[in-house]
């Protein structure tokens, strides 16, 4: 799961941007910059439809182990699921 520094308002109901849980979204975005943070996180800026340009925090995205590696790199286009 990826942490949001900060999000706007939910978006109106005629997008499709799924509400997983009270504080919880999922929405398409593209990857436009990273930067290394801590031993093993990344600070991610992702711009979607809905919220805009978006500071993520992606933890444990740099272990040798994740899985998610590929998903944070530049101009990727991915569906994230995102935490206030």
């Amino acid at each position: 799961m990826i942490r949001v520094a900060r999000l706007r308002s939910p978006p109106p109901a005629t997008y499709h941007c799924a509400v997983v849980a009270a504080r919880t979204y999922r929405a398409e975005a593209i990857v436009l910059k990273t930067n290394d943070f801590a031993e093993a996180d990344r600070i991610l800026v992702l711009f979607t439809r809905h919220f805009g340009k978006v500071r993520v925090v992606a933890k444990g995205i740099r272990r040798a182990t994740s899985r998610m590696a590929g998903h944070a790199e530049p101009l990727t286009h991915a569906t994230y699921q995102l935490a206030r």
